[in-house]
Order: C-alpha cells, then structure tokens, then sequence
C-alpha cells in the first residue's frame, strides 16, 4: 500500500508562497541597502568636492603636508566612493531583476 502524500496543489501553493514571501523579503533588504548605498554616496561626493576644493585652495599652496594629506584623504574618499558605487549598482540590477 502506498503512503498517503500530500495534494500536489497544496504542496506548490505552499511553496509559491514561501518564494513569494522570500523574494519580499530580498527586495525589501535591497531597498535598505540601495538607499544607505545613495545616502554614502551623495556623503562622499560632498567630501571629494571639499577636498578638491582644499586642494585648490591658494591658502594652502606653500603648505606640502597640508596639501599632501588632503591628497592622501582624497584618494582614499574616492577609493571608497568606487567601492560604494559598485555595491549600489549590483543591488540595484539584482532589485530590478526580482520586480
């Protein structure tokens, strides 16, 4: 005697729902980490923008240390600003790809 198995619909219909329910879920986490990715960068780019504006700064032309650790802070705000700008694409293409 075979074992009683449960209805085929029931089965699909309770798995479509946790698929459903799961994809909510990513597409809400994805939502938060866009969002803190655009926040991060409008930050960074304000920062880049003071910097290069120190930079330019004629106040600050005879100052070399001055001018170098605003060129080392630069570069790391722009390394990060890449960083940041990666993340935010791939979690934006993969939101896009579960709506």
């Amino acid at each position: 005697a075979k074992a009683k198995e449960p209805a085929a619909g029931e089965s699909l219909n309770k798995q479509d729902y946790n698929r459903r329910k799961q994809v909510q879920s990513d597409i809400r986490k994805l939502t938060t980490k866009v969002s803190r990715a655009e926040a991060r960068i409008a930050e960074l780019e304000a920062a880049i923008a003071a910097a290069n504006e120190s930079l330019t700064d004629p106040a600050n032309a005879a100052d070399y240390e001055k001018i170098s650790k605003i060129s080392e802070n630069l570069s790391a705000l722009q390394s990060e600003l890449d960083t940041v700008t990666e993340e935010w694409l791939e979690a934006s293409e993969t939101l896009e790809s579960l709506r």
